[in-house]
């Protein structure tokens, strides 16, 4: 039996709330989504699951080819490791995954862009690599109704705790579903982010079965089919 450990959101939320004067990204854990969630997890508070977290790492960077391979747990690696956790590929003590339309706040929410290539020579100079991780803060909206087609759609709106130099969609204090102040609001470095979700099938990539694909729409951007997954921190085995 495990038991979910919620510290990790109230981590985050103090974090958030002694950096929210911040108007410009500082560092790169202020701007890098993986170096935050790093410089999370690192807190005395999660050495053990950081520590698992490191080895889990450690075995999914070595099975994977040199030019697939980094020093960080980068979204691509988070993303394998919860794969591999949902597939009994991996043990864990300290985390699971999930389905995602199960999220729960202080879930490490994960997507990855189809078209995603590890190689990181093979991407454009600063193109972005369509991959993101962030802290799920709220689950703001779930279970929409399709008008058109008059059946229920699984669509789910999350409010994110987030690293980026995005501007838009993002706010350095939290909002609600009904407000729209949020979307003018330009703020990068650490903040909350809205995320909409609309889950498409289940797909098999990256050498797993049950790759989530979802429809994500960040607010003032276009909508992009992303692969998600979760993790979610746990207490440890009792």
């Amino acid at each position: 039996m495990t038991i979910i450990d919620e510290s990790l959101l109230g981590h985050t939320r103090n974090y958030i709330f002694s950096s929210n004067c911040a108007l410009e990204p500082k560092n790169d854990e202020q701007k890098v989504c993986y170096q935050f969630i790093d410089h999370l997890l690192s807190h005395d508070s999660f050495y053990y699951a950081w520590e698992e977290l490191k080895k889990l790492h450690t075995y999914i960077n070595d099975k994977l080819p040199a030019s697939h391979q980094a020093e960080h747990i980068i979204p691509y690696h988070y993303h394998l490791i919860s794969l591999s956790l949902k597939n009994n590929d991996l043990k864990s003590d300290h985390w699971s995954s999930p389905p995602i339309e199960e999220a729960i706040p202080g879930d490490l929410f994960i997507y990855i862009d189809p078209l995603y290539n590890p190689d990181p020579s093979q991407r454009k100079a600063k193109q972005p690599s369509g991959t993101h991780i962030a802290v799920i803060d709220a689950i703001l909206k779930d279970k929409d109704k399709d008008k058109d087609k008059d059946k229920d759609k699984a669509i789910q709106s999350l409010r994110l705790i987030d690293a980026s130099q995005r501007l838009k969609g993002r706010s350095k204090t939290p909002f609600n579903f009904e407000d729209n102040d949020f979307i003018n609001s330009k703020a990068s470095g650490i903040a909350y982010s809205y995320l909409h979700l609309e889950f498409l099938s289940k797909e098999y990539v990256f050498g797993f079965e049950n790759n989530e694909l979802c429809q994500c729409r960040f607010p003032g951007q276009k909508g992009t089919h992303r692969y998600c997954s979760l993790l979610r921190l746990n207490r440890g085995k009792i």
